[in-house]
């Protein structure tokens, strides 16, 4: 009687475990996802101010 007891008692923890963990690894894919479009949209702000950058840099040498 007393294992049966623990053992639905263990099986219920790990179930209510399971499903966090799958809570978890949702927000994680959903974070990178979020983390990759942030670091593509880093790189073209990056490329726009550089190109800018030398732009100011060719007048200010014309004047």
């Amino acid at each position: 009687m007393f294992h049966d007891v623990t053992v639905k008692d263990l099986k219920k923890k790990v179930s209510i475990l399971e499903e966090e963990k799958a809570k978890a690894e949702a927000d994680r894919e959903e974070q990178k996802k979020q983390f990759e479009e942030l670091s593509k949209v880093n790189e073209e702000i990056k490329t726009v101010i550089i190109k800018y950058a030398k732009k100011i840099k060719t007048l200010k040498e014309c004047e």
